[in-house]
């Protein structure tokens, strides 16, 4: 369903938007607050005026733009087939039509007179009115006295599919405009025709879920009350298996559509008894709302999330919960703690918390029991953040209190990575490397590094064969470096092409005299673009060179070492990389796994997937990769 761009007053109407927000966040005062917008006197009592956000998100249409835009693709393979009606706008585009229930009429007499089996017809976005019986049932009306409660937007699906089913040995069902399920009986199948909806986004197929759905299961059920209320259910009916997403595809793969048989076959459709109890909740809740009306704000319960930070009602929702300038920080409700789950929280409410202040006086004396809860281990963190909220200061654990690894205070080797998403197009659009390394002086191995270096920038600059590098090496190592381990390191010099080696007594470009060895290795790329093909291009690349910067560095940490103390035990450099957020490594692999077809065919991809993926992410039969725990630090965390 889409709103009249020009018509801005339909976007605050009973819509789609609503319904998404919910699934999507599960906030009751979402939901009941977006209901209320257009008649609050039917909702809210008393009424009052709600909060404004503190800070405005100016929204972009880019993203409403490229979804324009590929409708207009997935059409421009459609319409040059026939038995597909649409109406032609501007630049040839397709543009809107009216449905009414004569139109509906004119296009059941245009399939009556066709012999073929399975006469199709496929409508491109056909508008047709609400039907206000769906709201009166939604919301309990049982005659058309009392106020309707909510404005409505008409609806507009993307394609419109209506069949003649009469020679279809399967079972054919039908949805009722009170969500109930009939099978329609094979006579019947010679007077009626199917309709059923499909929804075109600009999304990738992994990422359609049940905000996508909710939409579809919107469309069928108006639908079925559309033909109701008109009179037209004896000649249509809305077809429960046959309704879904047509997600983003390349331009290769909408070449392909030649026929509505590959159409449907690209299509992802919604398995009706698991989506439709997703819209079923989603009325009830419409439903228990509205007996409760009207009703104060405060009234309704609030669910802090991260997702409240795009919220028209976050400043409402925090005055509600204490935040409102007055109140001590000690009454804050304790569901202002942040990055605190929903369940945590009804934990400590259930246990009688309700404030900041309670869980500062009273946090300590909760008794670890025997049996494990999710909170427990919760405990010392919560603490801490509600008692630096209520102070309005940093505090900081007491030594032993909470035990964590931390950024190493002298990383000898340190790579930072980004790997950065586009969600418009659910595309990596640039990667990054960056190696720095550089030893203390007062390192024990810092002769060995120093001497290393030299070694190799000699020897790679001035082209030495790989055995007299080996010798010279050998003359300053504690553990003897094989030819072949020096034949991979010069390999992997050229195969990054541009290491930069800043040798201790060099000159800067400031004319002081450098007092270490540094080495440098900088590598970015960007995506040149948004089709599979590009993205797989991309993704080999840059797993590439990060297994040679990686295979490098192993190498580094295991012939630049010295003798300890204590026999058998070496001093020497480690390799750890830094990245800024979980999301990072999340966008790293999605673009593997979305490219893994392609990588395993190309043999050097593969090997170096292998690598990476093993110490990114260690498989299930391992406690942990060997490195891991000591070589990968978020950033973020240590803020």
């Amino acid at each position: 369903m889409r709103t009249d761009k020009s018509d801005k007053s339909e976007k605050k109407k009973f819509n789609k938007q609503i319904l998404t927000r919910f699934v999507q966040t599960e906030c009751e005062r979402q939901l009941f607050l977006d209901l209320a917008q257009e008649k609050p006197d039917l909702w809210i009592s008393p009424n009052r005026p709600i909060e404004k956000p503190l800070l405005r998100r100016h929204g972009s249409n880019y993203l409403e733009l490229m979804g324009q835009e590929y409708e207009q693709l997935v059409y421009a393979r459609l319409v040059s087939m026939k038995q597909v009606k649409y109406k032609k706008g501007a630049e040839d585009k397709v543009a809107n039509s009216k449905l009414s229930p004569n139109a509906f009429l004119e296009l059941y007499r245009a399939l009556e007179p066709k012999k073929k089996t399975n006469p199709l017809l496929l409508l491109l976005e056909y508008e047709y009115e609400n039907p206000i019986s769906f709201f009166k049932d939604v919301f309990n009306i049982s005659s058309g006295k009392e106020p309707m409660p909510v404005e409505y937007s008409k609806q507009r699906p993307d394609i419109l599919i209506i069949e003649k089913l009469n020679d279809i040995s399967d079972k054919v069902s039908e949805l009722l405009p009170n969500n109930k399920i009939r099978e329609v009986p094979k006579e019947e199948l010679k007077s009626r025709y199917a309709i059923s909806v499909i929804d075109i986004k600009n999304i990738r197929d992994i990422n359609v879920g049940k905000k996508q759905f909710t939409e579809i299961l919107y469309y069928m059920q108006t639908l079925a009350y559309y033909l109701k209320e008109h009179g037209l259910n004896n000649k249509f009916f809305v077809r429960v298996n046959r309704n879904g997403i047509f997600p983003r595809y390349s331009q290769d793969d909408l070449n392909k559509i030649k026929s509505f048989d590959k159409f449907f076959e690209l299509a992802i459709f919604l398995k009706w008894d698991e989506s439709n109890q997703i819209f079923k909740t989603l009325v009830n809740k419409i439903q228990q709302l509205w007996k409760k009306c009207p009703c104060s704000i405060d009234s309704i319960p609030v669910n802090i999330q991260v997702n409240c930070g795009y919220c028209y009602y976050i400043e409402d929702c925090k005055k509600t919960l204490g935040m409102d300038g007055v109140k001590p920080r000690k009454e804050w409700s304790l569901k202002l703690i942040p990055y605190t789950s929903m369940s945590i929280a009804q934990q400590l409410l259930d246990r009688g918390f309700k404030t900041i202040g309670d869980m500062v006086d009273n946090l300590k004396n909760v008794k670890v029991g025997n049996t494990p809860e999710s909170l427990y281990p919760e405990l010392p963190l919560l603490q801490l953040k509600a008692q630096s909220i209520s102070e309005n200061k940093v505090i900081k654990p007491r030594a032993g209190q909470i035990h964590a690894y931390s950024i190493p205070k002298y990383s000898t080797i340190a790579i930072n990575f980004s790997v950065e998403s586009d969600p418009a197009n659910q595309r990596i659009f640039a990667a990054g490397l960056y190696l720095y390394m550089s030893v203390s002086p007062k390192a024990p191995y810092s002769l060995v590094y120093e001497n290393w270096w030299r070694i190799w920038k000699e020897g790679y600059e001035e082209s030495k064969p790989p055995k007299e590098i080996q010798k010279e090496l050998n003359e300053n190592l504690t553990r003897e470096i094989p030819l072949e381990i020096v034949e991979m390191f010069l390999y992997l010099l050229g195969r990054l092409k541009v290491v930069l080696i800043f040798l201790k007594g060099e000159k800067k470009k400031d004319g002081s005299i450098r007092q270490r060895s540094t080495v440098i290795y900088q590598f970015a790329m960007v995506n040149e673009g948004s089709e599979d093909q590009t993205e797989a291009k991309f993704a080999k690349k840059v797993i590439i060179k990060l297994n040679y910067l990686l295979e490098l560095c192993n190498i580094i940490e295991n012939y630049l070492v010295t003798d300890a103390e204590k026999a058998g035990r070496y001093y020497g450099p480690t390799t750890s990389l830094f990245y800024w957020s979980r999301r990072q490594l999340n966008n790293f692999q999605e673009m593997l796994e979305r490219n893994l077809d392609s990588i395993i065919k190309d043999r050097k991809a593969v090997s170096a997937f292998e690598s990476i993926m093993s110490l990114f992410s260690p498989s299930e039969s391992e406690v942990a990769h060997p490195y891991q725990h000591k070589k990968l630090f978020k950033i973020q965390v240590f803020d």
